[in-house]
């Protein structure tokens, strides 16, 4: 703590609003215990200090590293500014951003407020001129550790599937169950080829939804079903039998613009297939039809939801 009072310039008796910002990667048990030993250890720091007043700890437990979707940290910034906050405590910068654009124009957010950050393990303050050229360099050392990082997950996954080694991954889908690398038909697979009879017989989305809804079914992330829901399950081709790996393109983790340069595989007969695919292909006609037939007009209401 000695280093915090040494480098924050204030007068003696004038007391600083002090939150902090924690942050792990995972929810798994160790990182669980990382988690609550932050917050402890953050509220029990600043609580302690006569120069200090309390003003929150914000948590996330986040992947990736940009901000924009850790919802604690758009709020802590929201808040430092409106509630005048004058020191935010961080254990380091990679716990901060990963990501250097994301770091260094939330910094210069705040210290356009003159709001301080302080990272623990680099000894940075922000409110010092020597301390902001470290900072980048430091930022710049976190980020091309994450590129590395990324880069490697990419050539690890894309060797392994020019050699013939498929795995599904954490993807979970309505009617299979993750087996060995591989899926299976579980007890919903029925109600996946009743979905497809329904349709093709004339049943809307929504009314496949409803019927789904009604026995009782849910989906992979125990949420009722929706039309989109619906219409996701009916256009997936991985219910042939087919698995397309990268089906969705990856992205620059700095820029986050579509990584053009990777191709998709598709490894045919890679499972049991639930539909058989003349009926598949007669759904996927059937779908081109009514979107011809009402387009946008149309427009499914529950789009914002996912299986």
């Amino acid at each position: 703590m000695d280093l915090f009072i040494r480098k924050d310039n204030f007068k003696e008796k004038e007391k600083r609003n002090v939150s902090a910002y924690v942050r792990v990667s995972t929810s798994d048990p160790e990182q669980k215990s990382s988690y609550d030993s932050q917050l402890n250890y953050y509220r029990s720091l600043i609580e302690s200090s006569d120069c200090w007043a309390f003003s929150g700890i914000y948590a996330d437990t986040a992947t990736g590293t940009g901000t924009r979707k850790r919802k604690e940290f758009m709020k802590m910034i929201d808040s430092a500014i409106r509630d005048n906050t004058d020191i935010i405590l961080c254990k380091s910068i990679s716990r901060w951003a990963r990501n250097i654009v994301d770091a260094l124009r939330s910094i210069n957010i705040l210290r356009s407020h003159n709001i301080t950050v302080i990272f623990e393990e680099e000894k940075i303050n922000t409110s010092l001129p020597d301390d902001i050229y470290r900072l980048n360099l430091a930022a710049s050392v976190v980020q091309h550790e994450s590129e590395a990082n990324s880069e490697n997950h990419k050539w690890v996954y894309r060797h392994s599937a020019m050699s013939g080694i498929h795995n599904v991954g954490s993807n979970h889908y309505f009617g299979y169950d993750g087996h060995d690398k591989t899926l299976k038909p579980n007890g919903a697979a029925n109600m996946v080829k009743a979905m497809f009879s329904m349709f093709l017989d004339g049943a809307g989305y929504s009314e496949i939804a409803q019927f789904l809804n009604r026995e009782g079914y849910k989906t992979v992330r125990g949420n009722d079903f929706t039309s989109r829901a619906v219409r996701d399950i009916l256009k997936n081709e991985i219910y042939t039998g087919d698995m397309i790996f990268q089906k969705s393109p990856s992205r620059n983790i700095i820029t986050g613009e579509i990584d053009r340069s990777q191709t998709q595989r598709k490894v045919s007969g890679h499972h049991v297939p639930i539909i058989d695919l003349v009926s598949f292909n007669k759904a996927q006609c059937l779908m081109k039809k009514k979107y011809a037939k009402y387009g946008k007009r149309k427009k499914i209401a529950s789009d914002i939801f996912v299986l």
